[in-house]
């Protein structure tokens, strides 16, 4: 899963394991499973989390898709995609406000499905700076182009509404993005 932070990913992997009988026995993985060492490479069935708001660095410029913009920048890419397995990725897409409120609204990190079994807190005011500055059309664009280019099988999914709805196409998930 791929998405802005707050985009519904966690909401997905866990609709995902409950109603879909294909993904009852896949494995969540989360980004700190990988930074805290209870993971270091993905495995066949897991349903990977992860946040494309993070970048390892801050050179260059997110409004422009400079340095800091490009997908090999992620803290875990060469995990991910590197990896030589074979991946299908869904991309959760939600009006920048959508996306807003939902920051403004969470407290904690967590473990399972995001907002229950807290392990931190939530670092609000730095992913609002980071949604507040980011051209979010284009950071979600630079990802689009890397799947598209990479042949990476990728659909985008409406989260707003939690029916996770599958757009149609790039343009649609944009018109998402752009409201």
């Amino acid at each position: 899963m791929l998405g802005f932070s707050c985009a519904g990913k966690s909401t997905y992997i866990r609709h995902l394991v409950t109603n879909d009988r294909e993904f009852e026995t896949a494995s969540p993985v989360y980004e700190h499973m990988f930074r805290s060492g209870l993971r270091s490479a993905l495995k066949s069935g897991d349903l990977f989390h992860m946040d494309i708001s993070a970048v390892q660095d801050s050179r260059g410029d997110d409004r422009t898709g400079g340095l800091a913009g490009r997908v090999h920048d992620h803290p875990l890419f060469s995990r991910v995609f590197e990896a030589g397995h074979e991946i299908t990725v869904d991309v959760l897409v939600a009006p920048r406000s959508e996306i807003r409120s939902r920051i403004e609204r969470r407290d904690y990190l967590g473990l399972g499905w995001g907002m229950d079994n807290a392990v931190g807190t939530y670092p609000r005011e730095y992913k609002l700076a980071r949604l507040n500055y980011m051209d979010l059309t284009r950071r979600y664009l630079i990802w689009q182009d890397y799947l598209r280019r990479n042949s990476v099988s990728h659909r985008f999914l409406w989260s707003v509404d939690q029916s996770f709805r599958h757009l149609d196409c790039w343009d649609d998930a944009q018109r998402v993005l752009d409201n």
